[in-house]
C-alpha cells in the first residue's frame, strides 16, 4: 500500500526497499530477516504504538498496548488479521506492565496496585497491594508461574497471586527485584541490584547469590534473565554477560563487552544469547567466543533504541524486540553466519610514504607484493608502512585486525584499519604477521607470515669486522716486534754492564754511610755496661745496621761468589722461624694484590745449621718472585716437610709458569724469559745467585713448572733440598755465637727482661695488651712501654682475644696481618661483647691505602698507625685515649649521681650504668643486694661486672652501690621528716651507727647535722 521509490539488492541477496512514509524509511527482506512487526500501511498503528507495550499471548497471537494505555491490538501472525479491544484504565493508578493470559484477560501492574481487566465482559478488579505491609511499591513485571498463579515483583520484592481465591501472598523478600524467569524445572530466579535470588521449586526455600559487581555500591541492576537450551541461567548488568556457576553456587562474569551497556539477553536453540545494547544486537556464542553485531544496516529500524526487559519470543521461537521506533521480528535460526575462513593478502609498500611499484628504483619487488614470501630492505630503506586485506567481503567495514612484527614486538596490535608502520626498523630478519576476523567475528586459524629482512649497512658487515680485526693485529704486531727488537738490542748491549755498575756504585755509597753509624753505635755499646736497659736498645740498632751491611756486602761480593770465595758461617736455626719472619715482609704486598698465602709446617721447630745472612737472600728471592708473578686473587704456598736425611722447602705460586724450553737456563748468569705470558724482568742474578748459596750449603735448588693453558691454570714451584744436621759443614764454616748477634734471632728477641703480666708493684700504671705476631717488634714495643704501662703480650690474634677478654686491659695495640685472626676480626670481636667494647684499640699495618684505613675504621678502631711509624707517635696515641678514657670514667662517675631525668643515656655503655643505677635505686632499702644480686641482674658474671663497671666508672661495685645509697640518704635528712635511724634502714644500713660514719666519710657532717638543719 506505500508508494516505493527505490530498490537494491546486496551481495547476500538481500531486498531493501526505500518508500516516502516517515514512519519507517526501509523495509529489508533477505538472508538476514529482520522484518518490521506493523508495515508501511500500518503507519497509524505505528504511530500510537511505538512506545506502548508488547508481549505474546495464546495461540501464539501478538499483542501490544498503545502509548496512552486506551487501546489494546491482538495481532494472529499466522491469519494476518488483528483484533483491537478499547481499554479504560485511569491514568491515577500509573499501570506500566501487563500480562495478557488465554482467557483474555489483562492484568495489570501498577503503583501500589494491582487490576485485572476481562476483554470480554469489560470489568475490572483493583487489588490493593501492600496494603497490609504499610510499605509501597511500583510493580516492575508479571510472570505466570502455572497453577493459577502469578508472581508480581517490583521495588517491594515479589509476591503470588492466586487467580481462584484473589489472595496476593507476600514472600518476604523485601529487596528491589527488577527481573524474573521460571526456569524449565520450575525454580524461580530472581535479579535485583547487584544480587540474585532463586526460589527452589522443590522446597520453596530462597537461595542468595552475591556478586562482584562494579559500581558504586554493587547496586548494577540485573535487567533480564534468561535460560539457554543447555539449562543454564544468564543474566546482564551493565556491561557485563554472568552465567551461573553450579559447582561453586556463585554467578560468574563471563564476558565484557567494554562500552556497551546490555539491556536484556535471549537464548535460542542453537545456543546463541542475543544482547540488546542500545541500538545494536549482539548475538553471541558463550563456547567459541564470537560476537556478531546487527544495526539498521542490517534492517533494524532506522535510529531506533531497543527496550529495556522487552523482547519476547513464542512458540516457535520467533524473536520480537520493542523499540522506540517500532518493533521488529526475526527468526534467529534464519540469520546466517560468516564462519568460511577467506584469505589475508598484503595490498602495498609505501617506502617513505611512497608507494613501491613493481621493478621500480627501490628493487625491492620480484612479482607482485601479494605473491611475495619475502622481502629485503636496505639500511636505508627502514621506514615503510604495510598495507593488508582480508578477502571478506561482507560487512568488511567490521574486519578486526591482529599484528605483530616477530623480532622486534613481543604483543600483537589490534586495528580496525588494516596498516602497518615502522620507523628506524634496525638490521636484522622478522617475520611480519597477521590474523583477521570477518565482520561475523569469525577468526583465520592461521596467521599470514611474511619474513623481512633489514640489511645491516656494508661497514657492519661480517667482512667489514674481518678486516678491521686484520688491521688491527697487523698495527699491533709491528708496533709491538719494532719495540721489542729495538729493546733486545739495547739491552744485549747494555744490560750486563749497567748492572754491574749500577750494583758497584751504590753499594759503595751506602756502604760509606753506614760504617758512618755503625762505628758509633759499636762505640756506645761497648762503652754501656752489660744487662743495662740503653745497651738493650743498642742492640737492636746494632742488630739492624749489621743486616743491612750484609746485604750491601752481598751485592759487592757478587764477582767473589762467582769465584767460589765465599765463606759461610753457619749455626743452628729453627728454618720454620725464619721462613715466618720473611714471609712477614710480603704481607703487605700480599694485601694489595689480594693473594692468598698457605704456610704449611711442622707444629715443633725444624733445625737446620745454616747461614741465616745467606740463606735469607734465597727465601727473599724466591718468595718475590713467587709474589711478583702471581696475578691478583693468586696463591703462595710455602710448605716444608722433613725427611730421613734433609729438609724440603717448597715455595709455590699460582702464576703462568714457566715454558719447557727456558727451564734448563733457568739458573745462568742474566738469563731472562721473554715471552708474553710472564712478566720480562726478575730472571737475572737472583736465582743464579740463590743457587749458588743453596750449593754451598750443599744442598739442591730444583724447579718445576706448569704454563697456564684454557683449560687449566699455571703453576711454578720452586724446592730448596737441605741436608739436616752438619756434618757436611766443615770446622772453619762452623761461626762462634754471639749474645744479641743476628745469627741467633731467638735469642735477640728474648733478649733483655719481660714485663710480668700480673706484677703488682705497679697497680695504678694503666694496662696495655700488645698483639703482634713478630717476636722482635713485639719485644721492642714491651720494653718501650713497660715504664709507663702494665704491658700484656700475644703473639696472633686468637690467643690476644682470649687474654683481652680475660685481663680486660685498658687499652690493646693490635697488628692487623696476623695468622689465625687477623687484627679486623680481633677488632670486630672486641666491639660485638658487651665485656670488652669499652677497650680502646689502635691498629698498626703496612696496609696504607685509604680503603684499608677505612677498613680499619669500620671495625671499630680508635687510631691507626701505618708501618713503619715513629715510636713517639705510638706514644702519643696512647697518651690521648687513656685521657680520653680517664674522662670517660669521670664522667660516668659523675652521671651516678644524676637525677634519672637528667641522665643522657647515647651508647650501650651510658644504658649500662643506668641499668646498674635503677637496680640499686629499686633495691636500696634491701641490705642484702649486693653485687651477686647485680651481678644476676644484669646477666653477666661477678668478675665482669666488676672489671667493666671499674673500666667505665673508675669505681668498685660497692662504692657505686654506696654513692647512691648515701645520696639518697641525704635527700631523705633534708626532708626533715625521718630520724636517722629511718633513713639508715630506707637506705639499707641494718646498722644506724655503720651508716652515720659512712655519711660522715662521704659529706664530713654527721646525719643528724643534716635533720636539724
Amino acid at each position: 500500500d506505500n508508494t516505493l521509490f527505490s530498490g537494491y539488492i546486496d551481495r547476500q541477496q538481500g531486498l531493501w526497499l526505500g518508500s516516502y512514509n516517515g514512519g519507517i524509511d526501509y523495509l529489508y527482506v533477505g538472508p538476514r530477516a529482520f522484518f518490521p512487526l506493523f508495515t508501511a500501511g500500518d503507519s497509524k498503528r505505528y504511530e500510537r504504538f511505538a512506545d506502548g507495550w508488547y508481549g505474546v499471548g495464546a495461540e501464539n497471537t501478538l499483542w501490544s498496548i498503545s502509548y496512552e494505555q486506551e487501546l489494546l491490538l491482538i495481532f494472529d501472525e499466522r491469519h494476518r488479521v488483528s483484533q483491537s479491544y478499547k481499554l479504560e484504565l485511569p491514568s491515577s493508578m500509573l499501570f506500566n506492565r501487563f500480562f495478557l493470559d488465554k482467557g483474555h484477560v489483562l492484568w495489570c501492574g501498577g503503583s501500589s496496585v494491582f487490576s485485572r481487566l476481562d476483554l470480554k465482559t469489560g470489568k475490572r478488579d483493583d487489588y490493593a497491594l501492600l496494603e497490609n505491609i504499610g510499605r509501597r511499591g511500583t510493580v516492575r513485571g508479571i510472570l505466570d508461574i502455572g497453577g493459577d498463579k502469578l508472581l508480581i515483583f517490583g521495588s517491594f520484592g515479589t509476591a503470588t497471586f492466586d487467580k481462584r481465591s484473589n489472595e496476593i501472598k507476600y514472600s518476604g523478600l523485601e529487596k528491589v527485584i527488577v527481573s524474573a524467569l521460571q526456569d524449565s524445572k520450575g525454580n524461580i530466579w530472581l535479579g535485583g541490584k547487584g544480587e540474585a535470588f532463586l526460589l527452589r521449586k522443590d522446597d520453596g526455600k530462597l537461595e542468595t547469590f552475591q556478586t562482584d559487581m562494579s559500581g558504586e555500591g554493587g547496586n548494577i541492576d540485573i535487567w533480564r534473565v534468561s535460560e539457554d537450551n543447555l539449562g543454564r541461567i544468564w543474566f546482564v548488568a551493565g556491561a557485563d554477560l554472568w552465567v551461573f556457576d553450579k559447582p561453586t553456587r556463585k554467578f560468574l562474569r563471563h564476558s565484557e563487552f567494554g562500552e556497551d551497556y546490555l539491556f536484556d539477553v535471549m537464548c535460542d536453540k542453537a545456543g546463541f544469547l542475543w544482547l540488546s545494547a542500545g541500538s545494536r544486537l549482539i548475538r553471541y556464542h558463550p563456547e567459541k567466543k564470537t560476537a556478531q553485531y546487527f544495526g539498521e544496516a542490517d534492517g533494524l529500524p532506522r535510529k531506533a533504541m531497543l527496550r529495556v526487559d522487552a523482547a519476547f519470543a513464542n512458540r516457535e521461537g520467533m524473536f520480537f524486540y520493542p523499540t522506540n521506533k517500532g518493533a521488529f521480528l526475526f527468526m534467529p535460526g534464519e540469520v546466517p553466519f560468516n564462519d568460511t575462513p577467506a584469505g589475508i593478502v598484503v595490498s602495498s609498500l609505501r617506502l617513505f610514504n611512497q608507494k613501491v611499484e613493481l621493478a621500480d628504483s627501490t628493487g625491492i619487488f620480484r612479482r607482485e607484493i601479494s605473491m611475495e614470501k619475502e622481502l629485503v630492505f636496505r639500511h636505508d630503506q627502514n621506514i615503510f608502512t604495510l598495507d593488508f586485506a582480508h578477502l571478506s567481503y561482507f560487512k568488511s567495514d567490521q574486519n578486526q585486525y591482529f599484528y605483530k612484527l616477530e623480532g622486534f614486538e613481543k604483543d600483537w596490535n589490534y586495528v580496525n584499519i588494516p596498516t602497518a608502520t615502522y620507523t628506524n626498523l634496525p638490521a636484522g630478519r622478522y617475520t611480519f604477521m597477521v590474523k583477521a576476523a570477518n565482520g561475523d567475528g569469525f577468526w583465520n586459524p592461521k596467521p599470514l607470515e611474511l619474513r623481512i629482512t633489514v640489511l645491516p649497512p656494508w661497514w657492519r658487515t661480517w667482512y667489514a669486522y674481518t678486516l678491521y680485526g686484520l688491521l688491527l693485529a697487523g698495527i699491533v704486531y709491528a708496533v709491538g716486534r719494532f719495540f721489542w727488537l729495538k729493546r733486545i738490542v739495547k739491552q744485549e748491549n747494555e744490560l750486563y754492564y749497567a748492572k754491574l755498575d749500577f750494583f758497584t756504585n751504590v753499594s759503595h755509597e751506602i756502604r760509606t754511610h753506614l760504617s758512618l753509624i755503625s762505628g758509633p753505635l759499636e762505640r756506645a755499646y761497648n762503652s754501656v755496661e752489660k744487662g743495662s736497659e740503653v745497651r738493650h736498645f743498642l742492640t737492636y740498632a746494632r742488630n739492624n745496621t749489621g743486616r743491612l751491611m750484609l746485604l750491601v756486602n752481598e751485592l759487592l761480593d757478587f764477582r767473589k761468589m762467582q769465584n767460589g770465595k765465599t765463606r759461610l758461617q753457619v749455626s743452628g736455626q729453627d728454618v720454620v722461624k725464619l721462613l715466618k719472619n720473611t714471609l712477614a715482609a710480603f704481607e703487605h704486598l700480599a694485601s694489595e694484590k689480594g693473594i692468598e698465602i698457605r704456610f704449611r709446617a711442622p707444629d715443633r721447630p725444624v733445625t737446620l745449621w745454616l747461614d741465616v745472612n745467606q740463606i735469607q737472600k734465597v727465601f727473599y728471592n724466591l718468595l718475590g718472585n713467587a709474589f711478583k708473578f702471581t696475578p691478583e686473587g693468586g696463591v703462595v704456598s710455602i710448605s716444608v716437610a722433613e725427611r730421613d736425611r734433609e729438609v724440603l722447602i717448597d715455595v709455590r705460586d699460582t702464576g703462568p709458569g714457566i715454558a719447557p724450553q727456558y727451564l734448563e737456563n733457568l739458573f745462568a748468569n742474566f738469563f731472562q724469559v721473554y715471552e708474553n705470558s710472564r712478566n720480562n724482568t726478575g730472571y737475572g742474578i737472583g736465582l743464579a745467585l740463590s743457587k749458588e748459596i743453596v750449593g754451598l750449603h750443599k744442598g739442591e735448588l730444583k724447579v718445576a713448572s706448569k704454563v697456564r693453558t684454557e683449560a687449566g691454570e699455571g703453576e711454578t714451584c720452586f724446592t730448596v733440598v737441605l741436608l739436616k744436621g752438619r756434618a757436611h759443614f766443615g770446622e772453619e764454616e762452623m761461626a762462634v755465637p754471639e749474645a744479641g748477634n743476628l745469627t741467633d734471632p731467638v735469642a735477640v728477641m728474648n733478649d733483655g727482661p719481660r714485663t710480668d703480666t700480673g706484677a703488682a708493684d705497679m697497680p695504678q700504671q694503666p694496662t696495655l695488651l700488645i698483639i703482634e705476631d713478630n717476636d722482635e717488634l713485639r719485644s721492642f714495643g714491651v720494653e718501650m712501654l713497660r715504664d709507663s704501662y702494665q704491658v700484656m703480650e700475644a703473639d696472633n690474634g686468637k690467643s690476644g682475644l682470649a687474654l683481652a677478654r680475660e685481663q680486660m686491659p685498658d687499652l690493646i695495640i693490635c697488628d692487623v696481618m696476623m695468622p689465625e685472626m687477623n687484627g679486623l676480626e680481633v677488632c670486630k670481636e672486641l666491639r660485638s661483647h658487651f665485656q670488652t667494647r669499652h677497650i680502646p684499640v689502635i691498629l698498626m699495618s703496612a696496609r696504607s691505602t685509604t680503603q684499608q684505613m677505612a677498613e680499619g675504621y669500620q671495625a671499630g678502631a680508635d687510631a691507626y698507625l701505618i708501618k713503619p711509624f715513629d715510636f713517639r707517635l705510638l706514644e702519643l696515641q696512647i697518651n690521648n685515649l687513656i685521657r680520653m678514657r680517664e674522662g670517660l670514667k669521670e664522667k660516668n662517675s659523675r652521671a651516678v649521681l644524676m637525677e634519672p631525668g637528667d641522665l643522657v643515656v647515647d651508647n650501650p655503655d651510658d644504658e649500662f650504668i643506668a641499668r646498674l643505677r635503677d637496680l640499686v635505686l629499686e633495691n636500696i632499702s634491701d641490705a642484702g643486694f649486693g653485687v651477686n644480686e647485680m651481678a644476676y641482674h644484669t646477666g653477666i658474671s661477678v668478675s665482669v661486672l666488676y672489671r667493666k663497671l671499674r673500666a667505665l666508672t673508675g669505681m668498685t661495685v660497692n662504692g657505686f652501690s654506696k654513692e647512691l645509697r648515701m645520696k639518697r640518704a641525704m635527700q631523705l635528712l633534708e626532708l626533715g621528716i625521718y630520724h636517722v635511724n629511718e633513713v639508715a634502714n630506707m637506705v639499707g644500713f641494718d646498722d644506724s651507727k655503720y651508716f652515720s660514719r659512712e655519711f660522715r666519710k662521704t659529706f664530713g657532717r654527721n646525719p643528724s647535722e643534716i635533720r636539724k638543719s
